[in-house]
């Protein structure tokens, strides 16, 4: 059993023409608390950083049925192509973006054990599963709040990531 502190990050990137370069400066400036467990962290990275693109995906809201989600992240495409297009281009990345470091201190397990999944290529190697009485949740909605507050102050795109803790 590990436990967990139901990190997530979020990105904010800004949209075409923008010349300012997010990637100079301290990696991490600050901390607030986004409620009373959760502190979120804004973070630079360095000019080349594009890879994190590869695990990234568009943020839209939550529904419980996979159809309506599915629908929404097509609609987000369809609705933004050049924000999409222009937020998932890994040359730039890192001098247009911001990450937001979600934390939380509730106590959420994963349970680890060796075992064959798709993920490690059905290798013999570290799988996890959800522990069944402190799940870690699918999603921290105060993360989202303030991804889009933060992207909406900023007047800059958001919505391209929303990596969970490694499984």
């Amino acid at each position: 059993m590990a436990r967990t502190n139901s990190e997530a990050l979020l990105g904010v990137s800004s949209r075409r023409g923008s010349n300012i370069d997010y990637s100079k400066g301290i990696a991490i400036t600050s901390i607030f608390h986004g409620d009373e467990a959760t502190c979120i962290e804004p973070v630079r990275f360095p000019d080349g950083s594009g890879f994190i693109l590869l695990i990234a995906g568009p943020i839209f809201d939550k529904s419980p049925k996979a159809v309506v989600r599915m629908f929404r992240f097509v609609w987000e495409i369809l609705r933004h192509p050049l924000d999409q297009a222009w937020g998932h281009n890994p040359f730039g990345w890192a001098r247009r973006s911001t990450i937001l470091l979600v934390m939380q201190t509730t106590d959420n397990r994963l349970r680890l054990r060796l075992g064959r999944s798709l993920l490690t290529f059905f290798r013999r190697d570290i799988i996890s599963k959800p522990d069944i009485e402190q799940s870690l949740p699918p999603r921290i909605n105060i993360a989202h709040q303030v991804t889009h507050a933060f992207a909406d102050k900023n007047k800059r795109s958001c919505g391209w990531l929303d990596q969970r803790e490694p499984a």
